[in-house]
């Protein structure tokens, strides 16, 4: 890609130098020549668009029958930093179960010792340590990443607007709930109907990448290091969907490391 944009570049300059030469005889009135030069400049052109049209054409990653956030795969390699989050998504401590602590700015959360003293509130989860993203989505492309670090046990994705809140919870599908997570004893799994182990993640993600495609009824996971496709759930959604964070328990300060929606950096 790096020199699919270095060729770029030079033609860029080439075709510069041409115009202004152009423009030289121009000023002359030297017909012949105006057309000559005119015409080794559109030829440049035509070389620019064909190097273009090769670039993105590198970039038409197939995924089998999944949409993949291409747009960022892209900006990873090209882009030094991306901020904010494209989402620009946020945690909603309305939601937030009393035992979680969240950041000021809403953008880490982990589990506290003890129920802080909050007003409840029907949107509040409990009994469940889990919060939900401060916007929701009805439709679009939405895209986002969570650091995990080194965390031993954690679950994240979406949920839609109207699930169980106040009781405990089954995290499935059918309960409208889309997420991945990492269970001790288990590995990663896909909750699926039943839950699904994913048996070839074999190495811990360090950030996960999330994409919700809501036409097309897709909540995508990554590994938001290389991009590469962990796990796609699908479903037809038909009301407000949001981004779903569950930290799990802290099993004495081994998994005591917060879950952060991350910045995106390029490599």
């Amino acid at each position: 890609m790096e020199k699919n944009l270095r060729d770029i570049r030079e033609n860029l300059n080439s075709i510069e130098e041409k115009l202004s030469k152009l423009q030289q005889q121009l000023e002359q009135k030297d017909k012949l020549i105006f057309l000559k030069v005119n015409s080794v400049a559109k030829k440049g052109l035509n070389m620019l668009g064909l190097v273009t049209q090769t670039w993105i054409a590198e970039f038409g990653l197939a995924i089998g029958n999944f949409k993949g956030p291409l747009q960022y795969t892209a900006w990873r390699e090209i882009l030094n930093a991306i901020y904010p989050v494209p989402a620009a998504l946020a945690l909603d401590p309305n939601t937030a179960n009393l035992r979680l602590i969240l950041a000021e700015d809403c953008t880490s959360l982990r589990l506290g010792n003890k129920p802080q003293l909050l007003p409840d509130s029907p949107e509040r989860f409990d009994p469940c340590p889990c919060v939900l993203g401060s916007e929701g989505f009805t439709t679009g492309r939405h895209y986002w990443e969570v650091e995990v670090w080194e965390k031993i046990e954690w679950s994240l994705g979406m949920a839609r607007e109207s699930v169980e809140r106040k009781e405990g919870i089954d995290l499935d599908p059918k309960n409208g709930f889309w997420i991945m997570g990492l269970f001790p004893g288990i590995g990663y799994f896909a909750a699926t109907s039943p839950s699904e182990t994913l048996p070839f993640l074999s190495v811990k993600r360090r950030k996960i990448a999330v994409f919700l495609d809501y036409e097309s009824g897709q909540v995508s996971f990554y590994n938001a290091d290389t991009m590469s496709h962990l796990h796609t759930c699908t479903h037809i959604f038909t009301e407000w969907v949001f981004p779903f964070f569950h930290p799990r328990r802290n099993d004495g300060g081994k998994n005591s490391t917060p879950l952060t929606i991350s910045g995106i950096k390029g490599h």
